[in-house]
């Protein structure tokens, strides 16, 4: 049985994670063949010649998907000869720890539907100087459960459109301010707030804003919130 390209992908993100970020495809093959172990056994088809360029199956596919990666910004083709994750690459198997499946991959029903995190409400503190911090807690609480494969695809969008990612409301950009490290950074926004969401409502790309941290609280600020388009009137934009 073959395996299908696209199955490289976290492979290929997480053989970078592990040699530092950046690297050889040399040096990138054993490992992403250790991370893929018991599904090229599985495979040994995989093991043939490509009818081209003669090296083993699975070489080719790695190398597949790196292009694919590139194409959703997660790696970086910019140095020749060496591949590079990028933040949206990392954001991307973080999620996939977090959430046990991949935010690039929306198939079923259930990964389409977008289940969101209520806000934890805080009490009011008394103006103290010091606190103690650190201990560990034990906590019991409803939530709305977020996914946020939701706002990794708008990300994605955006980066596709527009080659960057903007604050839409006030025109920030990480990148430009802090340079590299940031450049897949940016906040999404539900345009519906989470708490008037019923159970099983769904989220579409296009409800989603991205914006600046400093926006995001503004709206956020006190409820009724605001929507964006009402915090785009109130913004002074220098």
């Amino acid at each position: 049985m073959a395996i299908p390209n696209a199955q490289y992908e976290i492979p290929v993100l997480k053989a970078l994670i592990k040699l530092g970020g950046r690297s050889t495809v040399q040096e990138i093959y054993p490992v992403v063949e250790k991370i893929m172990f018991s599904l090229l056994r599985k495979s040994p088809g995989e093991y043939g010649s490509h009818k081209s360029s003669k090296e083993p199956i699975w070489h080719n596919k790695t190398r597949w998907a790196r292009e694919a990666l590139k194409q959703k910004h997660e790696l970086l083709g910019t140095e020749k000869g060496v591949w590079s994750i990028t933040p949206l690459g990392r954001e991307r198997i973080d999620l996939i720890r977090e959430s046990k499946s991949d935010p690039d991959s929306l198939d079923s029903e259930d990964d389409k539907q977008n289940l969101l995190t209520e806000y934890t409400d805080f009490s009011e503190a008394e103006s103290i100087e010091k606190v103690e911090e650190g201990r560990r807690l034990l906590r019991y609480h409803y939530v709305r459960e977020r996914n946020p494969k939701i706002i990794h695809m708008a990300k994605q969008i955006a980066l596709k459109k527009y080659g960057e990612l903007r604050c839409e409301v006030c025109k920030f950009s990480f990148k430009e301010k802090y340079g590299k490290r940031t450049e897949t950074y940016i906040e999404g926004h539900h345009r519906l707030s989470v708490r008037d969401m019923g159970q099983g409502h769904k989220t579409a790309v296009e409800d989603i804003a991205l914006l600046c941290s400093n926006c995001h609280r503004a709206i956020h600020a006190k409820y009724p919130y605001i929507s964006v388009e009402e915090l785009k009137a109130i913004t002074v934009v220098s």
